[in-house]
């Protein structure tokens, strides 16, 4: 009888096993990942410098540089990315997307210099394809990528290229297009835009600067992750199949991003992290902007902090969690649907368990008490 029981708890334990094994086949600790950091408005002062110290100890891949360097003249673009690399290396991949501080024509040259001579100071280190520092992507990891990484400039007006105008029809739309169907095509998991100029805000810019078509369309493509700055704050939107600027559709959101877990492919998650250096920018809670957003954070929020944004890519699951000299921090995910069978199964699992090793405990703890009184008790009175 016992061993009857025993092999009937041992069946019912390898049985559990096996379901929580089944919800994801790519989950282990040996997975592929990689981590990255992205954030913008950097500035070149005393917050530069915390934050660059933090990027340096992050264990970070590589950073997106989403914007607005060192907001000085030009000509003083080699300074400040000897800063940079004075925390990070020489060779670290500090990846960089203009601003309007260094398009040349939008911000005067002499409150922020330019893209072009950004980029000879702090080189594309990943082999992108486009106009490094304007309008590229690059996959990586290198071999079997996990992530598409897409580096755009709305709205951005450039002395040596030209206005970039993300309008439907025009050829850095299609470019855009073309990018992430072709991400999908050769199936890469996760496609992660990353830009200056957001589109629907709660902070100073809350009237699309970027543009409805280019925000639409990475919507309508079902961009996972869409990365960007230019206001001086934090905000982290729910998830979103569509949104009209400075006007709520309920209808709009597809998750609340309250708990702070997200499906893939239920809609798009924006997040804007200006929060690298410069001084931050007041939240406007009153907005029907601010609606669209599960984590807002500004110059009127206690305890935020200059910083950034850190990113780990796995083939079934985004993490992220800010990277903040202050108290105020914020985390999410975004997860595929074995992610999260999987999470579920361990769940069952253990609901399953609780009962059974409650009874095995409880039965075995009745006859430890049986054996103590025979063994000793019933002896001693037998005396």
């Amino acid at each position: 009888m016992k061993r009857g029981r025993s092999s009937l708890l041992l069946a019912i334990l390898l049985f559990s096993f096996f379901l929580a094994a089944r919800g994801s086949p790519v989950a282990s600790a040996a997975s592929p990942a990689f981590k990255f950091a992205a954030g913008g408005d950097h500035s070149q002062d005393i917050n530069t410098n915390s934050s660059l110290h933090r990027l340096a100890s992050s264990g970070v891949n590589l950073y997106l540089a989403l914007g607005d360097m060192s907001y000085r003249s030009s000509g003083d673009e080699d300074v400040w990315c000897g800063i940079v690399k004075s925390y990070v290396g020489a060779s670290f991949p500090f990846v960089l997307v203009s601003g309007f501080h260094e398009d040349g024509v939008e911000a005067s040259i002499d409150n922020g210099g330019l893209i072009d001579d950004f980029v000879n100071c702090l080189p594309d280190r990943l082999g992108s394809t486009g106009v490094y520092g304007k309008e590229f992507y690059f996959d990586y990891p290198f071999s079997n990528p996990l992530a598409r990484i897409i580096m755009i400039s709305p709205e951005l007006n450039f002395t040596n290229g030209g206005y970039y105008s993300y309008d439907v029809g025009s050829s850095h739309y299609e470019w855009l297009s073309r990018t992430i169907d072709a991400a999908r095509v050769s199936g890469i998991p996760w496609v992660i835009v990353g830009m200056a100029k957001a589109c629907i805000s709660a902070g100073k810019y809350p009237t699309c600067p970027a543009g409805t078509d280019v925000m639409n369309l990475m919507i309508q493509k079902k961009v996972d992750l869409v990365l960007q700055a230019h206001d001086h704050n934090y905000q982290r939107s729910k998830q979103l199949t569509c949104a009209m600027v400075e006007q709520f559709v309920g209808s709009c959101v597809a998750n609340d991003g309250l708990s702070g877990t997200y499906s893939k492919g239920a809609g798009t998650t924006f997040v804007i992290s200006g929060t690298f250096g410069e001084e931050f920018y007041p939240i406007n809670s009153t907005n029907p902007n601010a609606l669209y957003f599960a984590s807002l954070a500004g110059k009127n929020t206690s305890g935020l902090g200059h910083g950034f944004l850190e990113v780990t890519v796995t083939p079934n699951e985004i993490q992220a969690h800010t990277d903040f000299s202050g108290t105020f921090s914020d985390s999410f995910r975004i997860v595929t649907g074995g992610a999260l069978r999987a999470a579920g199964n361990v769940i069952f699992v253990l609901l399953f368990l609780v009962p059974i090793m409650a009874w095995v405990t409880a039965f075995s703890i009745k006859r430890w008490k049986r054996r103590l009184l025979f063994t000793g008790d019933y002896r001693v009175k037998a005396r």
